[in-house]
């Protein structure tokens, strides 16, 4: 017995001119005059292809083939849409609902059937999926048609909804961090878990979303269970002592992450875009056997609307980031210098707070480029911020104010020590072997301090950097390689 096509179609006399054609390729043909009926023989006969009009009562084959390709039972079946629809809306629509070719019905006038009949031995020629068997009620009824129907429209209307929330995050939100915690929020109203993950390769970042307050036992088991996915899928060996963790712990009304619930179940899919894994999303559960095969077709579904939108952020963040920091030194520039410190002055104005300011320049700069030339030049001035970014806190703001000169913003710090810190990073200066060509050289630097307050805080600035400034000329007028304080 030949391979069974089924034939949908309200025109008889399409109808009977496909199934002639179909029959004298030695095929089995069952026909079906409506799109309800189209469903019902799909299910009962089981066919090996199905050939189908778009516009067909009852139900349209738009409707049919999206309901028919949904079906675990149904969905390996191919379907050529046969249609006299020959706007290009039409055939982008018919291939959205799952179709897997589309073919004009002047194709066959004259029983010209030729790519009719190729297009269906190149379909039948694929080797199909493997059906999952199951239980299914082949005699489904017209309503039972009509109420996939509408689940299918639901289900659709979500999918849109929660990959236009995920989009709309990804133009709104561009801090990287801020961009996955929200991703989180977002899909704790879809998702069940109690924890979700968020790991990011190449920053090796990780931001851990939790309902209530997270245990380290449920911490661990989380790291460990994210980093064993993505090395076994990577044949990387990223080990969880090396990221850098952030957690975030909402409020509950009664704790769901409570001592002695551990976490039992998981969710969890690579994030990947260009075909490049950047990263993974993990949920998990204190119950046993939460996720179901809906909740992984719906993980499918939003992982490549989250893998674009977290690399866009990432991207965003790295040449914004560009932006403001000096290549050479690694410290900000001058730009982040001019966006920063207003809001700095204005903090201290409105919270009566103060900040400290260092700045320093490396003593005889120019004697050095012109002996060793600019490339030494170079070494100098990157392993010299390397050294004052050692002295600081992270909170603090190191900047290459221009040339061999640096500034340094420390919020909260009062003036002693500001003296204490600059004195160590000219120490520090003063002792380090710096390399050259020529053999091991070393410099030194001159460093002038400042207290910022309430009462010497302008809208710019220029205040308390002139004070500085004053306190760096009298350092260097004095002998250089040492620390003035402005106002001695």
């Amino acid at each position: 017995m030949g391979k069974k096509i089924l034939i949908a179609d309200d025109m008889a006399t399409i109808l009977t001119m496909v199934k002639c054609i179909l029959e004298e390729e030695g095929y089995t043909v069952v026909t079906a005059v409506d799109g309800v009926e189209a469903v019902k023989k799909a299910f009962k006969e089981m066919p090996d292809l199905i050939v189908m009009d778009l516009m067909m009562p009852k139900l349209n084959g738009y409707q049919a083939c999206r309901l028919l390709k949904e079906e675990a039972l149904t969905g390996h079946i191919p379907i050529i849409i046969l249609t006299g629809q020959d706007k290009p809306i039409d055939k982008f629509w018919a291939m959205q609902t799952g179709a897997d070719e589309y073919l004009l019905k002047d194709l066959i006038k004259g029983f010209q059937s030729e790519e009719l009949v190729r297009k269906v031995k190149i379909l039948l020629g694929v080797t199909p999926k493997k059906v999952k068997k199951e239980i299914f009620d082949t005699q489904i009824d017209e309503s039972g048609i009509f109420m996939r129907i509408n689940d299918l429209l639901d289900k659709k209307l979500l999918e849109s909804t929660v990959l236009n929330e995920i989009s709309c995050l990804g133009k709104t939100i561009y801090d990287e961090e801020k961009t996955m915690s929200s991703i989180m929020s977002m899909l704790q109203k879809i998702i069940n878990f109690e924890n979700g993950l968020i790991f990011l390769k190449d920053e090796k970042k990780v931001l851990i979303y939790q309902k209530g307050t997270l245990l380290e036992e449920n911490k661990n088991i989380v790291l460990e269970k994210a980093m064993e996915h993505f090395n076994s899928l990577s044949g990387l060996a990223v080990n969880k002592d090396d990221l850098n963790v952030r957690i975030v712990e909402t409020k509950e009304e009664k704790a769901v992450n409570g001592a002695g619930n551990t976490l039992k179940s998981f969710l969890v899919s690579e994030l990947s875009t260009r075909d490049s894994v950047i990263g993974l999303l993990l949920f998990s559960s204190c119950s046993e056997d939460v996720y179901t095969d809906k909740d992984k077709k719906l993980l499918s579904l939003i992982v490549n609307q989250t893998s674009i939108v977290m690399d866009n952020a990432r991207l965003y963040q790295k040449v914004e980031s560009l932006s403001i920091t000096d290549e050479l030194t690694k410290m900000y520039n001058k730009r982040y210098l001019d966006q920063i410190l207003p809001l700095e002055l204005n903090r201290i104005k409105r919270y009566n707070r103060i900040f400290s300011l260092i700045m320093f320049d490396i003593d005889f700069f120019k004697k050095v480029n012109d002996t060793y030339g600019h490339l030494q030049g170079d070494i100098i001035l990157r392993e010299v911020a390397r050294i004052a970014k050692q002295e600081i806190r992270k909170i603090d703001f190191p900047i290459r104010y221009g040339g061999e000169e640096f500034m340094l913003i420390l919020p909260e710090v009062n003036l002693d020590a500001a003296r204490s810190i600059a004195e160590r990073i000219r120490k520090a200066v003063e002792k380090f072997l710096f390399p050259g060509q020529q053999g091991p050289l070393r410099v030194t630097i001159s460093l002038g301090v400042g207290l910022c307050t309430k009462e010497n805080a302008d809208e710019d600035g220029k205040k308390i950097i002139k004070l500085v400034d004053e306190a760096l000329y009298k350092a260097k007028k004095s002998g250089r390689n040492q620390v003035c304080t402005a106002g001695e």
